[in-house]
């Protein structure tokens, strides 16, 4: 999507809020998904991490990105290892 579309404009201005201006949006592309499968994470093959302490950490970090309260999400659970 070109700059000044507003999906671009929102994936910009979200990008740049959580990252700083170190990680501007380049492109933008809107995809529809028909189908969700498991997939295999590094996060969980080499870094130990489990499911539920990577859904705490990333809802906590999308939340505060958009400025929403992260008062009541359960604490992230201890990697394992």
């Amino acid at each position: 999507l070109p700059v000044g579309h507003p999906v671009y404009e929102w994936l910009n201005d979200w990008l740049l809020e959580i990252n700083g201006p170190g990680y501007p949006a380049n492109e933008a592309v809107l995809v529809t998904v028909h189908r969700v499968l498991p997939i295999l994470s590094p996060a969980y093959t080499w870094g130990g991490a489990t499911e539920k302490a990577l859904a705490s950490s990333w809802t906590a970090r999308y939340l505060q990105g958009m400025g929403l309260p992260v008062d009541g999400l359960p604490a992230p659970a201890k990697q394992k290892g």
